[in-house]
């Protein structure tokens, strides 16, 4: 539901997931800019759906309803803020692919010019992001355990105990604002929790649950040695890119340098789900 209020972002006090799709936002603008100017409209397409698809439809928008729904106004008023100022701004770019589609939900934003036309591009908004890992670590946190609770047939609605930790496997601790959305998107409980426990891992950090609340160990045996396999064969395959003379010398220096990123969280990863297989 569209309101007739007009919102101003520079008067919203942003939380962390404010910042979060802000900072998406501007990196999505940056690489449409670069291939508009290249010509290469299907990248141009291919960075819009992901933008729009993945990051704002898929997890903004969840994530924002606790903002929406909080008690302080402030907080309600920079969620819807900040979907007002995403999504106009990706009218704006979808228009030259979908115009009238885009011309149609523009007219109805609050503060609307006579026509999409009428609006400048896009420019990028500056925010803090010293502290968006955080936001990055919930998202992966609330993939990786609805994916665990399918893939171990477990319900959805069913409350496990977690513990959170960095990369550096020391306890980790979130804005309380985002554990709340964490136990209430993923339906777990974060504690401290001791016994006999798994740690999966998630990029950039781990999580810690109780095995009597997940599988039995043959089933957990199995499922950790295929993912040993398969991040051995990541590995395998990273390395081999690495110790090609021909891509490191001539593949641009941002790629390399991803690639030597992904071997070494590969890597990261193969350590602890060894050093679980060697527990059982």
């Amino acid at each position: 539901n569209i309101e007739d209020e007009v919102y101003d972002i520079e008067k919203a006090d942003l939380s962390q997931v404010d910042r979060h799709i802000i900072h998406k936002f501007n990196e999505t603008l940056e690489e449409i800019n670069m291939n508009m100017d290249r010509y290469e409209f299907s990248l141009v397409g291919n960075t819009l759906t992901r933008f729009v698809w993945d990051d704002f439809a898929n997890w903004y928008i969840e994530l924002s309803k606790s903002g929406l729904n909080s008690s302080d106004a402030s907080i309600v008023y920079a969620s819807k803020a900040t979907l007002n100022l995403i999504l106009k701004n990706i009218l704006v770019m979808i228009h030259p692919f979908m115009p009238f589609v885009s011309e149609e939900i523009y007219l109805k934003l609050p503060g609307a010019l006579e026509s999409i036309h009428l609006e400048t591009w896009p420019q990028a908004y500056k925010v803090k992001h010293d502290d968006l890992y955080e936001v990055d670590v919930l998202i992966n946190s609330i993939t990786a355990i609805r994916e665990l609770k399918m893939s171990y047939d477990l319900k959805p609605s069913k409350e496990l105990s977690v513990e959170l930790h960095d990369g550096e496997d020391k306890a980790l601790s979130l804005n309380p604002s985002l554990v709340a959305m964490l136990e209430g998107m993923a339906k777990v409980k974060m504690s401290e929790i001791s016994g006999d426990t798994l740690q999966h891992p998630i990029k950039g950090a781990s999580l810690l649950f109780l095995k009597e609340e997940l599988i039995d160990p043959e089933a957990l045996l199995e499922k950790l040695t295929k993912e040993k396999s398969k991040l051995e064969n990541e590995i395998k395959r990273a390395s081999s890119m690495l110790a090609n003379k021909n891509f490191v010398d001539k593949a641009p220096e941002a790629k390399v340098n991803e690639e030597k990123d992904k071997l070494k969280e590969y890597q990261r990863q193969l350590d602890l789900v060894t050093k679980q297989l060697e527990e059982i």
